[in-house]
């Protein structure tokens, strides 16, 4: 029986989700700056619920951006922590990638392009195709900060724009867009929860890392 923590707090949303022999649980609040004081208490509050200490999660999955230069330290300050002290391996996560599979699942579309808001008058952006039966990413397109005109679709294939940087910058992505390209305005943020399975096919792939080679993913310098 699998148990994976995911962790979320690359934007102003906030979550922790739980996943054990397929069932999740999850905690999720949008809370711009306050990161920090309820993340901890989301993962207490998941363990205590599933009768769990952090020594019987198999492993540890955080979204390690892009993101917010501080939201993405949080998760990946945390997610070290954990896996520091019960060695436990860890699978680092694109935050596009969750936000995209955050969309599949919210929208039912095969292809999509996550746009998240990189301040600046800049957005971060990849496009994924995701198969709906794993809920497993495949990048088509890969992470990159830019302009909103920058963002890329692929070729002939339907295709949805999610995010909050596509609520933002709907007009001046819209520009660019070709006729297969649906914007979603919605400011979908991305979630643990939708990591959780990306997270289970690394681990079953062995693809996890040791925690000390966790690292956050910022595409610039400063955010």
């Amino acid at each position: 029986m699998t148990k994976i923590l995911a962790l979320e707090t690359a934007t102003e949303a906030c979550s922790a989700a739980l996943l054990i022999d397929g069932e999740i649980n999850e905690r999720f609040e949008i809370a711009p700056r306050r990161h920090t004081n309820i993340i901890l208490p989301m993962i207490a509050e998941l363990l205590a619920d599933a009768g769990l200490a952090a020594q019987n999660i198999d492993v540890i999955a955080f979204g390690a951006g892009p993101g917010s230069f501080t939201g993405v330290r949080v998760a990946t300050s945390v997610a070290q922590g954990m896996a520091l002290a019960h060695d436990l391996p860890v699978v680092p996560l694109s935050c596009l990638a969750v936000l995209a599979l955050g969309g599949a699942r919210t929208h039912d579309c095969e292809s999509v392009a996550a746009v998240m808001d990189a301040r600046r008058q800049e957005v971060y952006f990849a496009v994924y195709a995701v198969d709906q039966a794993t809920q497993v990413a495949t990048c088509l397109e890969p992470d990159a900060v830019g302009a909103p005109q920058d963002v890329r679709f692929p070729a002939g294939t339907k295709c949805i724009v999610v995010g909050a940087g596509a609520h933002v910058y709907g007009e001046q992505i819209a520009i660019m867009r070709e006729p297969n390209v649906t914007l979603v305005d919605d400011p979908l943020y991305p979630r643990a929860r939708d990591g959780l399975m990306q997270a289970l096919d690394a681990f079953k792939s062995n693809a996890t890392v040791a925690a000390e080679f966790a690292e956050p993913v910022y595409l610039r310098s400063a955010v």
